[in-house]
């Protein structure tokens, strides 16, 4: 018999043993975990989207009336902005610019003028640049935001 070294002599073994399962590999839990994360965080997006906050609302009413102002001057034509408080709307040219959620209370003070004129509150910016004056308040359960017009020169600030 032929003498055999000890590579002639290989056993097959199977190439991977039976384990034991008794846990999660980490690779599995980083996957659920980033999945987890992920839906969590898209969640909380569209909640947090639905409603805008009292910050939101008082930019964008700031804004819009920025607008105004601008239109009013390019134009030379004086330009309204109106104020529907008990649905909670902000009108331009018939059209609504700005919405509020009822969580958001908005109180306005301008001019009588333009409430007999047009039946609704409001705030006028004229062609060469002034405005009505006013004081549109917004508040909630725990933010308030104060927006002036002067009335001089129609700029809109935060006060």
């Amino acid at each position: 018999m032929k003498p055999t070294s000890s590579s002639d002599r290989m056993i097959d073994l199977p190439r991977w043993t039976a384990r034991k399962d008794t846990g999660f590999t980490l690779l599995e839990l980083l996957v659920v975990l980033t999945l987890a994360v992920t839906l969590t965080s898209a969640a909380a997006f569209t909640i947090r989207d639905r409603a805008p906050s009292l910050d939101q609302t008082a930019d964008l009413i700031a804004r819009e009336m920025q607008r105004a102002r601008i239109d009013a001057m390019q134009r030379g034509t004086d330009q309204t902005v109106l104020f529907d408080l008990e649905v909670g709307h902000m009108l331009r040219q018939g059209q609504i610019v700005a919405e509020w959620v009822p969580q958001i209370n908005v109180t306005l003070e301008s001019a009588q003028s333009v409430f007999l004129e047009h039946g609704q509150p409001g705030m006028v910016f004229f062609a060469r640049g002034g405005a009505t004056g006013g004081v549109i308040e917004l508040r909630s359960t725990s933010q308030s935001r104060r927006l002036e017009l002067r009335w001089l020169t129609g700029a809109v600030q935060d006060g």
